[in-house]
C-alpha cells in the first residue's frame, strides 16, 4: 500500500542508518520515474473493503485526531510568525552550519516518530519528509514545507485553526482521490480522510519538532484514550483485512500502545493524572457512554464549550448518535476559507483572499496583523526587536488610493509590479522614520518573497490602469481599507 514498518536500525543509537533505511523505502516507492497511474488508490485495495464497515468507530478517533492537529498547527503558526519576524528565523536558519542544520532536522524527525507509538508508521505517507528533502537547497526544503502549513490569514490573540491545513503531494493526492460516486459513500470518505489526517499529523509534528530543536526546546506528548479497545465488529474487519497472522501482530502492538495512553479531557486534552485536577476523575458524557463511545471532560466549562464550539464539530451534533457519517462528510469538505473562527474572518475585510497559487509568507502574515487592527495604518515599517514598529499613513488622496490598490493586488497575487509601486510610495515616509531605502526594500522582499528588480518589475501604464479599475474582490477590500482609516470600520459598501 505504502512503505510501512519493517526491521530497521535503532533510531536512537544508529539514527542516520535508520533515516537512510526510511529514505530508501520512500524514494523507491515514490519514484519520479514511476507513472502516476501505476499507484493504486486506497479505495481500490482489497484491504479497504472490510474496513468500510467500521465507519462510526473510526470517525470518533478521527475527530480526536483533527482536534490534536488543529491545536498543534495553531501553536506552530503563532510561534513561527513570532520568531520569523522578531528573531529573523529564516535568515538564522539559512546561515546555520550545514552540519548543524542536518542534525536539527534529523533530531526533529526522530522526536516526531517517538512522540507516540503509532506515529512512525505514518511516515510512509510522507515522501517529502526526509533528511535529504528537508535539508536541500541550503535548508530551503524545510522552509518550503513550513510555509505550506501557514494559513492565509494572520494569527491574532483569538486565532484558532479549526480545520487542519494539509500539505499537497501529487502521488498522495492521487492515492486518496475519490470519484463523485465514491464520495457519496461514508466509508470511503472516512478512511481516505483518516489517511490524509495521518499524513498531516506526521508532517506537522515533524516540522514543529525541528523548529523546537533549532531553539533548544523540548515538548512532551501523551496519547489520549478515545474509547475502549476495538469492538468485535472492528476486530473482525481488521482480521479479514490483514489475515489472522498479521492481525495478531497488529493486535499486540495496539495493546502495548494502549498501555501508554491516558484518559484525557476531550476538549482541552488535560490528562486525568494532571496535578491541577488534584486526583479528580474525568466525567464522561452519559449519552455517548450508552452507545459505547468514550467522551471525557475535566470540567463543566470544557463540556459547555465543546457542546457549543467543539472542533471539528460541536458535541451537540454528535452526542449519543450512533451514526457520524454526516459529520464526516461535512468535516472533510471544509475549505481553506473556513480555517479560522468567525471573528478572525470578520476582521479580514481589508485583505482580499489570496489566489490559490500565492502562499503568504510568515513575515507577510505578521504585516497583515497590523493592517487588520486599529489604527488601521496603510503599512507598517518593521524595526528590529525590541524597538517598536511604526505605522505609515499616506495622507494625499490620489497617492493613498494608488497605494491601497497596489497593496490589495500584492496581497492577493504577490505581483512584483504592485510591490514595486508600494515601495516607491513608501520611500519618503520610511525616510522620515530614518529607514533607508535598502532596508525598506529588504522588508518588502522578505514579506512577498521576491527580488525587486527595477527594470524587470517596473509597472507600465496598462498595469496601473488595472489597479485603478480593479476586480470586485479588490474593490471591496480597498473600500473597506479607506473606511477603516477614516474610522468607518464595518460600514456598508455602496
Amino acid at each position: 500500500m505504502y512503505p510501512g514498518q519493517r526491521p530497521r536500525p535503532d533510531r536512537d543509537h544508529s539514527r542516520l542508518a535508520w533515516e537512510n533505511s526510511w529514505a530508501q523505502d520512500l524514494d523507491e516507492f515514490y519514484s519520479p520515474q514511476r507513472p502516476l497511474s501505476s499507484y493504486r488508490r486506497f479505495v481500490d485495495l482489497p484491504i479497504s473493503k472490510p474496513l468500510l464497515e467500521t465507519v462510526d468507530t473510526e470517525i470518533t478517533r478521527q475527530h480526536r485526531m483533527v482536534r490534536e492537529i488543529c491545536d498543534l498547527q495553531t501553536e506552530l503558526v503563532h510561534a513561527v510568525v513570532n520568531k520569523w519576524t522578531n528573531d529573523d528565523f529564516e535568515k538564522k536558519w539559512k546561515r546555520a552550519d550545514e552540519g548543524r542544520r542536518k542534525d536539527v532536522i534529523l533530531e526533529g524527525i526522530v522526536r516526531a516518530c517517538k512522540c507516540v507509538d503509532w506515529m512512525e508508521s505514518k511516515r510512509g505517507l510522507c515522501p517529502d519528509i526526509t533528511l535529504r528533502v528537508l535539508s536541500s537547497s541550503n535548508g530551503d526544503g524545510y522552509l518550503q514545507v513550513l510555509r505550506k502549513i501557514m494559513p492565509h490569514t494572520p494569527p491574532s490573540s483569538s486565532f484558532v485553526i479549526i480545520e487542519p491545513i494539509h500539505v499537497p503531494h501529487p502521488i498522495i493526492d492521487h492515492m486518496l482521490h475519490l470519484t463523485d460516486i465514491e464520495s457519496q459513500q461514508a466509508g470511503y470518505r472516512v478512511w481516505t480522510r483518516t489517511s490524509q489526517l495521518s499524513r498531516t499529523y506526521f508532517i506537522t509534528m515533524t516540522v514543529w519538532n525541528i523548529f523546537l530543536t533549532f531553539y533548544g526546546e523540548v515538548e512532551e506528548y501523551a496519547t489520549a484514550k478515545v474509547g475502549d479497545k476495538p469492538n468485535k465488529d472492528v476486530r473482525d474487519a481488521l482480521r479479514r483485512a490483514y489475515g489472522k497472522r498479521e492481525y495478531r501482530t497488529l493486535a499486540k502492538e495496539l495493546k502495548e500502545a494502549r498501555k501508554e495512553q491516558h484518559r484525557a479531557c476531550w476538549r482541552c486534552g488535560k490528562p486525568e493524572n494532571s496535578p491541577s485536577l488534584n486526583g479528580q476523575r474525568l466525567q464522561s458524557c452519559s449519552k455517548c457512554s450508552k452507545i459505547g463511545r468514550q467522551v471525557l471532560y475535566c470540567s463543566r466549562d470544557c463540556q459547555v464549550q465543546d457542546w457549543k464550539n467543539g472542533i471539528p464539530r460541536p458535541h451537540r451534533d454528535i452526542c449519543g448518535k450512533t451514526s457520524l457519517a454526516g459529520a464526516a462528510a461535512e468535516s472533510s469538505s471544509a475549505s481553506a476559507s473556513h480555517t479560522l473562527r468567525a471573528e478572525d474572518q470578520l476582521a479580514a475585510g481589508c485583505v482580499p483572499e489570496p489566489d490559490p497559487k500565492f502562499k503568504r509568507s510568515p513575515a507577510l502574515l505578521h504585516q497583515l496583523s497590523f493592517l487588520q487592527q486599529p489604527p488601521y495604518v496603510d503599512y507598517t515599517i518593521i524595526f528590529p526587536h525590541p524597538d517598536p514598529d511604526q505605522g505609515v499613513m499616506i495622507p494625499m488622496p490620489e497617492e493613498k488610493v494608488l497605494f491601497l490598490s497596489a497593496r490589495t493586488r500584492a496581497l492577493r497575487t504577490g505581483d512584483p509590479r504592485a510591490v514595486r509601486i508600494m515601495y516607491d510610495l513608501l520611500k519618503p515616509w520610511a525616510a522620515r522614520l530614518s529607514v533607508s531605502e535598502s532596508k525598506l526594500q529588504a522588508q518588502l522582499e522578505r514579506e512577498f518573497e521576491i527580488v525587486l528588480d527595477g527594470g524587470k518589475h517596473e509597472p507600465d501604464d496598462a498595469f496601473i490602469d488595472s489597479l485603478l479599475s480593479p476586480p470586485e474582490e479588490e474593490r471591496k477590500a480597498i473600500a473597506i481599507s479607506i473606511d477603516a482609516a477614516a474610522g468607518k470600520r464595518g460600514s456598508e459598501l455602496s
